[in-house]
């Protein structure tokens, strides 16, 4: 919320949270509140591409008995068009990534094309902007 208050001072950005009840141990817990925070900061960054409202949506689900997927959507890019996280180069991105890696996960990240309102996966609303998918396991999962 304090993050909405800093990047949409006119609340212009409408923004949901999808989770499911995932118990993480602490070594997952802090890379990936550290990987959400960044996310949801690059997309508040650049959720409002023009003169027309923007929307973030964050889901955090189990996608199966032993993986996680979080996903962040937001309707937005950097002033290229391109999202943000894409340039390779940011400090960002390489903090992500090096996170990713710290929980044996993976990393997706395309620019979406949609109307307003399309329906994503898990109930989560498509727009036109970035969408990230970060997978993980969950421990123990090495060995099934």
């Amino acid at each position: 919320n304090r993050i909405s208050h800093i990047y949409d001072k006119e609340r212009r950005i409408s923004w949901e949270v999808r989770a499911g009840k995932i118990h993480l141990g602490i070594d997952l817990a802090v890379p990936c509140g550290l990987i959400v925070n960044e996310l949801l900061m690059d997309a508040f960054k650049y959720a409002s591409p023009g003169d027309g409202p923007g929307l973030i949506s964050l889901s955090f689900h189990k996608k199966s008995h032993h993986l996680c997927e979080l996903i962040v959507r937001g309707s937005g890019g950097n002033k290229s068009g391109s999202p943000h996280l894409l340039e390779a180069d940011s400090i960002e991105m390489q903090m992500v990534k090096a996170l990713v890696e710290q929980i044996n996960g993976s990393i997706m990240i395309e620019k979406e094309d949609a109307p307003p309102g399309t329906p994503g996966t898990h109930g989560t609303p498509r727009t036109p902007g970035t969408k990230i998918v970060v997978e993980f396991p969950l421990p123990g999962s090495e060995h099934d």
